[in-house]
């Protein structure tokens, strides 16, 4: 090995575990208030430890442009579409299990729910101003609910992704 190469993988190495710990520093910091907030909105008994490493989360496609994402995508609409999508879809798919996590928040990690009905996503991604992620086992795909804030209203867009996922859900997202 080189010395390039040999001091291209310390550096690695340190960023490496800097992040490490700053994702700890974050996850002593907010994850109670997280996991908190999920309870409340979904209506589940989950602690901080339950979350982690999860397997069988699906990644979510999002480009840069959420209007140009695969899947069923309604980007940047009032609280009232969104609710009617999410309300749609709730009705369709009934109660879920999954891998619950946050788009941005990787130091909390996923958690394995079940029986969650997904209309709390809304008001989930409403109280922590960020992109609630879905994975699904059956049918296959993932749900994304999220909130930002625009002058003194929020807007939100749901995505859905997985093709037996949007198969099912497409009618939610016809215009009505």
């Amino acid at each position: 090995m080189s010395s390039d190469e040999r001091n291209s993988a310390i550096r690695a190495a340190r960023l490496k575990a800097a992040l490490e710990r700053e994702n700890l520093e974050k996850r002593k910091k907010y994850a109670s208030e997280l996991v908190g907030a999920i309870n409340e909105s979904l209506g589940t008994r989950l602690n901080v430890s339950d979350f982690g490493d999860v397997v069988g989360s699906v990644d979510v496609d999002w480009p840069a442009d959420l209007r140009a994402a695969p899947g069923l995508v309604a980007a940047y609409v009032d609280r009232d579409r969104a609710g009617k999508i999410i309300d749609c879809i709730s009705d369709v798919l009934g109660p879920v299990d999954g891998v619950l996590s946050f788009h941005e928040k990787v130091f909390l990690g996923g958690a394995a729910v079940s029986e969650v009905d997904v209309t709390g996503l809304l008001s989930l991604s409403e109280r922590t101003e960020d992109s609630v992620v879905l994975s699904l086992g059956a049918p296959r795909g993932v749900m994304l609910v999220d909130c930002y804030l625009v002058g003194f209203s929020p807007e939100f867009s749901v995505l859905v992704q997985g093709d037996d996922l949007v198969e099912k859900l497409r009618t939610c997202f016809r215009s009505k």
